[in-house]
């Protein structure tokens, strides 16, 4: 009898438990359900958004028009392909500007149609009016009617420094220091206009078109010093050859911020924007990475013109016989080296590129 009631208790027990515990079971599977939904309706709603997006903007038939640099490398430039019959075929954007723009838009899954502009200007009104989608380089502009949503942070600074001859100018701390001297200026820099309103009147200063022209001036002694981007000398004294012939200042004299921008006029106004911003917010943090995405733009482009001859031996530079033997040595040695430095690991390369900088990158950059 006694074992007959605690078994009766027992079988009362786990049904009891078994009914107390359905409703649960049913609440928990409901609430799982419900918020596998939304979920799942959300993340629906989020790639239909960005679909209709990118089929305005970025997408194949929709790609992101770019406007780069023309002729500022390692910056930016262009390259022009040409047909047979030496044609023109079209014209791409290249260096630093867009690459770092294509890192970001094919990590967000967009398309580029890679246009080059002949000219700053062109590009930059091609942005304005909606004909061009981003504009790769521009410096802060306050303009209300600029029409130009401007990327932040900027992803580049742009140190400006004095080139000279080897040995024929002191360390200049302030442009007073120049009373005397002859300058010159790139006019594509557009250096000048940010430079003229606080340069000391006294010191007359010429603008040329190319690095070239610039150059030919400092070493015919035609003038006495050059301000340029740090970067820019670096590319340009590795394309001539001439790195070993010339000083640069330790001094940065002014150092503008390098901003991306999206046009406010196109169909692309406003949908990437944030994305980009957060890329290069994230990208420009890493300094190292920086200084070696630098680096690269710097070589390739001297890497182009590896198989020409040094400036210093071009005809009517009037050099002593001396400076152009020793170019000559130097340029033989450089082409016994060309194998054994293409063998080594590009970031190897870079890193010991880096190191042999005129100044190190490491103390002008300030993003």
């Amino acid at each position: 009898m006694r074992k007959s009631v605690i078994i009766l208790l027992m079988m009362f027990f786990l049904v009891t438990t078994a009914i107390n515990a359905a409703p649960n079971r049913k609440r928990v599977s409901r609430t799982t359900s419900n918020v596998s939904y939304v979920d799942e309706e959300a993340d629906t709603s989020k790639k239909k958004n960005e679909k209709e997006n990118y089929s305005a903007c970025g997408a194949g038939f929709h790609p992101i028009r770019v406007a780069g640099f023309v002729n500022y490398p390692p910056f930016g430039w262009v390259e022009i392909q040409k047909g047979r019959l030496g044609a023109e075929v079209s014209a791409r954007n290249a260096g630093i500007g867009y690459a770092l723009f294509e890192k970001i838009a094919k990590e967000r899954g967009l398309k580029i149609r890679n246009s080059g502009y002949k000219s700053y200007t062109e590009g930059q009104k091609a942005v304005r009016w909606g004909q061009s989608d981003v504009l790769l380089a521009t410096y802060y502009d306050n303009d209300p009617y600029a029409s130009l949503d401007i990327i932040f942070p900027a992803y580049l600074s742009n140190p400006f420094v004095i080139v000279s001859l080897k040995g024929s100018l002191p360390e200049v701390k302030d442009f007073s220091d120049l009373k005397g001297k002859k300058g010159v200026v790139r006019r594509e820099e557009m250096i000048w206009p940010l430079l003229r309103p606080t340069f000391p009147k006294s010191v007359p200063m010429t603008e040329v078109s190319g690095a070239r022209n610039a150059f030919k001036m400092l070493i015919k002694k035609e003038a006495d010093f050059m301000i340029t981007s740090l970067y820019a000398a670096e590319a340009e004294m590795r394309r001539f050859k001439i790195v070993d012939a010339m000083d640069v200042s330790q001094t940065v004299y002014r150092n503008p911020n390098m901003f991306m921008a999206f046009s406010q006029v196109g169909p692309c106004a406003g949908m990437h924007k944030d994305y980009f911003e957060q890329r290069i917010k994230e990208l420009v943090a890493d300094k190292d990475f920086m200084r070696s995405f630098i680096m690269k733009y710097i070589i390739e482009w001297g890497d182009k013109f590896k198989d020409e001859p040094s400036l210093l031996t071009e005809e009517g530079l009037n050099l002593k016989d001396e400076t152009e033997l020793e170019e000559t040595e130097e340029e033989t040695q450089m082409k016994e080296n060309i194998k054994s430095l293409e063998e080594l690991d590009p970031d190897i390369l870079i890193q010991q590129e880096m190191e042999k900088m005129k100044v190190s990158t490491t103390a002008p950059i300030s993003y």
